[in-house]
């Protein structure tokens, strides 16, 4: 199980990505363990000031609101917020809930 401010007290439980056990699943080299904590999280490893944990998706985003001024920002920062609470697939959904992009 797991816990964060969605789930409140009740926790959720883990949904496997795989056919392999969950200790082999999320063992290994990691990748998985990550992905669950930044989903289960609802948080990112990318730094916006550095870029590491960035994905290229998320570099070129980053770059291109770095090059528009503050106004521009904020308008794409309403948007993102505009956004959360509409229906959209979930690789979307987790897109626009990244904390580096708020």
């Amino acid at each position: 199980r797991y816990f964060n401010s969605e789930t409140g007290i009740e926790g959720a439980s883990y949904e496997k990505k795989t056919d392999e056990p969950m200790c082999t699943e999320l063992g290994g080299d990691g990748a998985m363990m990550e992905a669950y904590v930044e989903e289960a999280g609802n948080t990112s490893l990318c730094s916006v000031a550095t870029g590491d944990g960035c994905s290229d998706k998320e570099r070129a985003y980053i770059d291109k609101m770095k090059a528009k001024g503050p106004e521009d920002q904020a308008a794409q920062l309403r948007r993102l917020q505009g956004m959360e609470a509409g229906a959209m697939k979930p690789e979307l959904k987790s897109w626009t809930m990244k904390p580096e992009l708020k």
